[in-house]
């Protein structure tokens, strides 16, 4: 079971009609650098892509893949690090050739909001 964030930061958002929070993030919510793994699948098509992100917000990741999903793709991920995991739902909001694919959490499975919190936490020190 997924919940949206009940930020209401987030809620605004949502309520801009789903346009791509990525851009807007970046003057809101600060990126930390953050390598982990990432296992992609567009929930249409049921494709697999594996990667590692390159940054974590508390609004989505960049993920370095060498495949792509198309902008506006709905994905489900996982991101790994050591034993713990982060399991979500997303929205490609870009894809770079060569390089990867913007994603803001459309929702965050329960169980990893403190996830996120803590890992989020850890990397503002």
């Amino acid at each position: 079971m997924f919940c949206l964030s009940q930020d209401s930061t987030w809620n605004k958002i949502q309520q801009r009609g789903g346009r791509s929070p990525i851009h807007f993030e970046r003057h809101r919510a600060p990126r930390h650098q953050f390598i982990a793994r990432i296992e992609l699948t567009d929930m249409q098509s049921e494709k697999h892509i594996s990667g590692h992100t390159k940054d974590l917000s508390m609004f989505g990741c960049f993920a370095l893949t060498e495949d792509l999903f198309p902008e506006g793709s709905k994905v489900t991920l996982t991101i790994s690090r050591g034993e713990t995991h982060l399991i979500a739902q997303g929205r490609v909001t870009y894809s770079r050739p060569r390089s990867g694919m913007g994603i803001a959490f459309t929702a965050i499975e329960p169980s990893s909001l403190s996830v996120l919190d803590t890992w989020l936490a850890g990397l503002r020190r």
